[in-house]
């Protein structure tokens, strides 16, 4: 179960969405090419880099930190992550956006 706190929600969501889309568990810090992918499960503070080459326009993905402790995330284009040139996902965030050629929204 994972803890999500939103603007119109708060409460504990099952994780069956690792198991149910196409998901990259991240199991160290580097890139990761989210090409065919929905979901990037990533379980430690790492430090992860997305490949843009690999996001297609209006692609949603799907990140969380499962790992109890925060992870860092940018795009390898130079592109935001949710208005963020390094974005902290903190554990237990479900953070869900879409490629819009360039960031991560």
């Amino acid at each position: 179960m994972t803890e999500y706190v939103g603007p119109t929600y708060a409460g504990r969501l099952p994780a069956s969405y690792l198991y149910l889309l196409p998901t990259v568990t991240v199991l160290r810090s580097g890139t990761v090419n989210p090409s065919g992918v929905s979901c990037l499960n990533i379980i430690g503070g790492f430090a992860v880099t997305i490949q843009s080459a690999g996001l297609v326009n209006t692609q949603t993905l799907l990140i969380v930190a499962t790992g109890g402790v925060a992870a860092m995330l940018k795009l390898d284009n130079g592109g935001t992550i949710s208005g963020q040139s390094v974005y902290t996902l903190k554990p237990g965030t479900l953070l869900l956006v879409a490629f819009d050629g360039t960031n991560l929204n």
